[in-house]
């Protein structure tokens, strides 16, 4: 019974693994959707860097009507980093109904019809999904090499720090610098203290140095870094976000920028480097 079930396990494991989405048929208990079923429901199945699954994802659609084979979003649970509305829109348009004033009409009178394309959808949400939990793991990943403990959070990624976490242009000063020395117990690798994401999708994480440094980088969805930024009780440093971003760096070489700037820093100071 234990070897099967095992086998049972691993088998699951390689499918979700190798394919990542399932089809299934649902049932809504729903009175007012008993004619509707069986739905369509959608699972999505994301790894993270141990090979573990920590978390499902759902999507359930239905038919437009009873008689109608287009489909509609009927619930999920993907999280909203995902823009599901406007992919729904996108691969999922509904016919005009003639009134030209519909939401979801994408036709006009020279248009031709657009059919739904729900395998485009999936892939699609998928892809933000994979993304989203790479970015999550590269953070993790270059958490544990500068010997960092995790961050204590509860519940995630706060939403304050999220909403300070967002690089502006125009911004000249950081409001994060006036931290209790509780957050400085520890230092890692190159003099940095602390490192976390600091935006619900994971796009931005925030750097805080031993000397009071606090840094931001912007993610792209391919996991590049694409943006830098510094700052210190003066202001912003543009020579160090250079080297904190040169190349474009994918987050999973960032060390190499960390070492780069630790190195330029110490050299310019004249002190040994580690």
């Amino acid at each position: 019974m234990l070897l099967a079930s095992s086998k049972q396990i691993g088998s699951s494991n390689s499918y979700r693994l190798a394919l990542g989405v399932t089809g299934f048929p649902f049932t809504d208990p729903s009175p007012e959707y008993q004619a509707f079923n069986p739905l369509l429901g959608i699972r999505f199945d994301i790894c993270d860097r141990s090979g573990r699954f920590p978390k499902q994802y759902h999507l359930f659609c239905r038919r437009v009507s009873p008689s109608s084979q287009e489909l509609r979003i009927h619930r999920h649970t993907i999280p909203s980093l995902v823009p599901l509305s406007d992919y729904e829109k996108q691969y999922l348009p509904l016919p005009d109904e003639g009134y030209g004033g519909s939401e979801d009409s994408y036709l006009s009178n020279s248009d031709p019809p657009r059919s739904q394309d729900l395998h485009a959808l999936v892939g699609r949400v998928r892809k933000d999904l994979v993304s989203w939990r790479l970015r999550l793991d590269s953070i993790d990943d270059l958490r544990e090499f500068l010997e960092l403990p995790s961050p204590k959070v509860e519940g995630g990624t706060s939403d304050a720090v999220a909403d300070e976490g967002q690089i502006d242009e125009d911004e000249d000063e950081d409001q994060d610098q006036d931290m209790s020395d509780s957050e400085f117990e520890s230092c890692g690798k190159y003099g940095v203290r602390q490192m976390e994401t600091c935006s619900p999708d994971a796009s931005q994480a925030r750097i805080v140095w031993s000397d009071g440094r606090v840094g931001r980088i912007k993610i792209s969805p391919e996991g590049h870094i694409v943006k830098a930024a510094i700052f210190t009780g003066a202001g912003r440093v543009a020579e160090q976000e250079r080297i904190l971003s040169s190349d474009s760096a994918a987050i999973y070489d960032f060390r190499e920028n960390l070492q780069r700037l630790h190195r330029t820093l110490q050299e310019r100071h004249g002190e040994e480097v580690d």
